[in-house]
């Protein structure tokens, strides 16, 4: 069934550049379409290539694409795990992996693709759900950041605001003033 799928990737952080590594591993490159777009990426960025991936008989897979073209269920997959679906759905990286029909006990024996789907799921504590080591959290943790785009400067930075937080509420609400927008 994977034969007839053009994938197309959403905002990268960790979880989008592991779907990568494994789409890399098991299709062909024109059966990717990677713009390392950033998180709330829409499906009209890759507009033109879906028409052709459509009207070629093949079936889209829009990975945490906002589906801005109103493509119908038909049409597409769309694959996601937050907003509403949160909670309700597999991760998209499970969710790719099962779109590629590859065998279940492979998920089973790869603790990096288990590792990665928990810190998308739920960060540290999906994470420790699975009892990640701290050097594995650490590990992950950072790599997120980088796959995000988030320089050392940035996480310097935003170390300072935290340490700078103004507390307020009798010290129960910390407000922490970032000089950039990145929050991870």
């Amino acid at each position: 069934m994977a034969q007839t799928y053009t994938f197309f990737l959403g905002g990268y952080d960790l979880e989008m550049a592991t779907i990568r590594q494994l789409l890399d591993e098991h299709l062909p490159a024109e059966r990717i379409h990677d713009r390392k777009l950033g998180w709330g990426a829409k499906a009209s960025a890759y507009q033109s290539e879906i028409r052709r991936a459509i009207e070629r008989g093949g079936r889209p897979v829009l990975i945490e694409l906002e589906n801005d073209l109103g493509l119908k269920t038909s049409e597409a997959i769309l694959v996601d795990h937050h907003g509403d679906r949160a909670g309700s759905v597999p991760t998209s990286l499970e969710q790719v992996f099962g779109l590629l029909e590859l065998a279940p006990q492979a998920w089973r024996e790869n603790r990096e693709l288990q590792l990665v789907a928990a810190n998308d799921r739920g960060h540290i504590e999906a994470m420790l759900a699975l009892r990640a080591t701290p050097a594995e959290i650490t590990d992950i943790r950072a790599r997120d950041r980088a796959a995000q785009g988030i320089t050392e400067e940035e996480e310097a930075q935003a170390e300072q605001a935290v340490n700078g937080a103004e507390w307020l509420a009798g010290d129960a609400l910390a407000v922490v003033t970032l000089p950039h927008t990145r929050t991870a």
